[in-house]
């Protein structure tokens, strides 16, 4: 059994693969340590990969695993200018795109606290992207920065959004969203504009909500972080 440990801004995120399928899920938020302690205790596991976009809790330190940096040997190439600085979420991302779509140019659309795109080419070569705010983030900066506009919370049920707003909270939705998914709309026709051959791939928090609305036909993909850690584990053996 592999076991991934995806750690974000502010959730925990474990897998546990046997070969290539995942057979357990789990989510905790950062704060609760002691459930995190008490699955990880649980957990029967050979391999361990963890990849963390925020310092590890010492509590780690007692389990062997590998931590995927920028130095980690990968099966794809990296063709971008600060190698250094590149996310190791884009870059299980992209490993994920490439195990599931090999030899395809694939565009990778990441819906979470950001939105990131990253791009892999059909020589399995990573060749950078974008990265935006994604969606609590426009609502809560326009909230933020400015004095009378309200703190709008996007509602779970909701999944059309007026064109027209008829009045304050209406136009920042219809801003924000449907701003936002004409953004990736737009960048998504350029890019097909460059390769006709493309695979969108949707992934991360928000997919739904952008799946129902983005006009471009994707392939929606919840796992496929975990799938690229997983293939970057096995790949270190």
């Amino acid at each position: 059994m592999n076991l991934i440990a995806d750690i974000g801004n502010t959730r925990t995120k474990f897998y546990l693969f046997e070969k290539d399928e995942i057979v357990k899920h789990f989510v905790f938020k950062n704060e609760e340590i002691e459930a995190i302690k008490s699955c990880l205790d649980s957990l029967d596991f050979k391999k361990m990969i963890v990849s963390a976009t925020s310092d590890l809790e010492s509590f780690y330190a007692k389990y062997s695993f590998l931590l995927l940096t920028n130095k980690t040997q990968i099966p794809i190439g990296i063709d971008y200018k600060t190698p250094k600085t590149l996310g190791t979420d884009r870059i299980a991302l992209a490993v994920g795109a490439q195990h599931l779509f090999p030899q395809k140019n694939c565009l990778i659309i990441g819906t979470g606290t950001c939105i990131t795109l990253d791009f892999i080419d059909k020589n399995a070569s990573y060749q950078g992207g974008a990265i935006s705010p994604g969606l609590t983030l426009r609502l809560q900066s326009l909230h933020t920065f400015t004095d009378k506009l309200p703190l709008i919370k996007p509602e779970a049920t909701k999944t059309f959004f007026d064109l027209t707003g008829k009045s304050t909270e209406e136009s920042i939705e219809s801003g924000v969203f449907n701003g936002t998914f004409a953004e990736i709309d737009g960048i998504i026709y350029r890019y097909k504009q460059i390769y006709e051959e493309l695979t969108v791939i949707l992934t991360g928090g928000d997919q739904e909500i952008f799946a129902l609305n983005l006009k471009n036909t994707i392939f929606a993909h919840a796992n496929i972080q975990a799938i690229g850690l997983n293939t970057i584990l096995n790949y270190n053996e």
